[in-house]
């Protein structure tokens, strides 16, 4: 009886871990997502998920990735901008020698 029992038991907490595993399954996509936004993709997103509170970290991580890739997107186009701000101002500035050079 006690055998029967301590089988019960143990098929028991398999099924509840067995359980319990599937539904963390969303989780380790989550942390995989995290990873790959981690490395610089900033493309990634997460799809959405039945467990509603992992499909509100789903939607939340995949709004946080779209102001990133549009704030690196708007970064780089100040970048390009202030160099080219820059090129204008060197090329007024040697102008501005030329011609103060050739009058003087």
């Amino acid at each position: 009886m006690a055998g029967l029992a301590a089988v019960m038991a143990l098929s028991m907490w398999c099924l509840a871990a067995l359980f319990v595993g599937h539904a963390l399954l969303p989780a380790q996509k989550i942390l995989e997502g995290l990873r790959r936004l981690e490395g610089g993709d900033l493309g990634s997103r997460l799809p959405a998920f039945r467990t509603p509170e992992f499909d509100k970290v789903a939607s939340a991580f995949n709004d946080l990735a779209g102001r990133l890739q549009a704030t690196a997107a708007e970064r780089s186009a100040l970048t390009r901008r202030l160099f080219q701000v820059q090129e204008d101002e060197r090329r007024a500035l040697a102008r501005d020698l030329t011609t103060n050079s050739a009058s003087a």
